[in-house]
């Protein structure tokens, strides 16, 4: 009966695979096409997270049948499936053992005679152990496919799809990560991909120090941005997050930072030793949105009931994160732009193609968090003249004027770095040609990028 029924995947809330039948679920599974933070649903029943054994086993039994045997090893260590020898199992062990034993029909003297050449067997077979665990290590050190190389891993990492990447990297190499980040060499040739995968999965690694994998940053970037430290973070700032979220005051905390931040500006600051996402910030929102996800499922929403905390104030995190991401990935605004909401109008001055499409952003807001409204009509402008459109309009120029002052070289909500946008911003001013501007600007600060 269960062959009959088919299930459906759904991958960042937007990508769908299937349907399928449980067996085809099995085998996409075992080649890691979809993830543990992933949904499924299947005979019109709800959607629910991979990784919500309770509720999976409670709607689809046997879908949760098949994850304890068939998710790869790197996801089986993450998760809490692969099974663990218990001490009692080791006792009972030992106990069947021992009644064997007991109960053999030799003679005293034969199982003395026995035990002794028994003895000698394994003292025997112990120095033969030892010798083919040298041997071994002599081979695994000098064979140079046990641990894929740099390069190999570096060419997947390239792939759109980064499953195969993921699971290569959790099976053959995250296991040596530890050492891998206690030796400079292999430190510099690995990190790049570590944070890679790290970033993709929990945001951390076992072994791997959250300082090292975030690099070395101004102190306005956030400490750690691993999914379990959002988790810790939301439940810390719950209230003052649903008050920003809610456009009634500015509550600067790690979340209503990430939220606030302009993904233009993360996609300007590409920084060596990354190769996807594109820096640390770029984890951050990866990471964030992953957390947001699983605290959507939760039906307590991560925080207590006084909090203010509502699927509808999650779900308009989940979609603000979603829509950073897009902007960074370069993809059309998923379920298009919402500009009547304050985290909407934040999207909006971000991503409209138009001086004339910029002033449908704005809306009636709260005193209380119309700085950051203009500081991102601002950082619209500026991103439109980067890319050449309007800069030479006189509707730029005028809209710009009254808000150039708006745009520090400080961000309001984090105080990051934004004295290159205020550079590029005084050049055209001034009449500088946008392209001489954004070159001028590009050489003075060589970390920075606009196109």
């Amino acid at each position: 009966m269960s062959a009959s029924r088919l299930y459906l995947v759904r991958r960042d809330s937007r990508e769908f695979i299937g349907p399928m039948p449980v067996d085809d679920f099995k085998r996409r599974l075992s080649r890691m096409e979809f993830g543990m933070q992933d949904e499924v649903s299947g005979h019109r029943g709800p959607w629910i997270v991979l990784d919500k054994k309770d509720d999976l086993s409670h709607h689809y039994p046997e879908i949760a049948g098949l994850l304890g045997d068939s998710l790869p090893l790197s996801w089986r260590e993450t998760t809490g499936h692969a099974r663990v020898i218990s001490r009692q199992d080791s006792r009972k062990d030992r106990k069947r053992k021992s009644s064997e034993r007991s109960g053999s029909s030799d003679s005293l003297a034969r199982y003395v005679e026995k035990q002794k050449t028994r003895s000698r067997t394994m003292k025997i077979s112990a120095a033969l152990v030892v010798g083919i665990a040298v041997m071994a290590g002599l081979v695994i050190i000098g064979k140079k496919d046990d641990i894929p190389t740099v390069a190999d891993m570096s060419a997947l990492a390239q792939k759109p799809d980064p499953s195969e990447f993921l699971n290569v990297m959790g099976i053959k190499v995250v296991p040596a990560a530890a050492r891998m980040a206690r030796s400079p060499k292999l430190q510099g040739q690995w990190l790049p991909l570590l944070r890679m995968y790290a970033f993709y999965t929990t945001g951390a690694i076992e072994g791997v120090p959250a300082k090292l994998l975030k690099g070395d940053l101004p102190s306005f970037a956030p400490q750690e941005c691993s999914v379990e430290s959002w988790k810790r973070k939301w439940r810390e700032n719950a209230a003052q997050t649903v008050q920003f979220v809610q456009g009634k005051a500015l509550q600067k905390n790690p979340w209503t930072k990430l939220l606030a931040q302009d993904p233009n500006w993360i996609k300007r600051r590409p920084s060596k030793g990354w190769v996807k996402p594109r820096n640390f910030y770029e984890g951050c929102v990866m990471t964030a949105s992953l957390a947001i996800r699983s605290i959507s499922s939760d039906s307590t929403l991560g925080a207590e009931p006084h909090d203010g905390v509502t699927p509808d104030i999650v779900a308009a995190v989940s979609r603000r994160l979603q829509n950073q991401l897009d902007i960074l990935s370069g993809n059309k605004i998923s379920g298009g732009v919402d500009a009547t909401s304050f985290l909407g109008a934040l999207t909006c001055f971000e991503s409209q193609p138009s001086i004339s499409d910029l002033g449908t952003c704005r809306v009636n807001a709260d005193p209380a968090v119309k700085s950051l409204l203009d500081e991102h009509e601002a950082l619209g402008l500026a991103r439109l003249a980067s890319i050449g459109q309007g800069a030479t309009d006189p509707r730029w120029t005028a809209a710009m004027q009254p808000l150039q002052q708006k745009l520090g070289a400080d961000d309001i909500m984090s105080r990051s770095d934004q004295s290159g946008e205020v550079k590029l911003v005084g050049y055209v001013m001034g009449g500088m040609p946008v392209e001489q501007a954004v070159a001028k600007v590009e050489q003075e600060n060589v970390d920075l990028r606009f196109r």
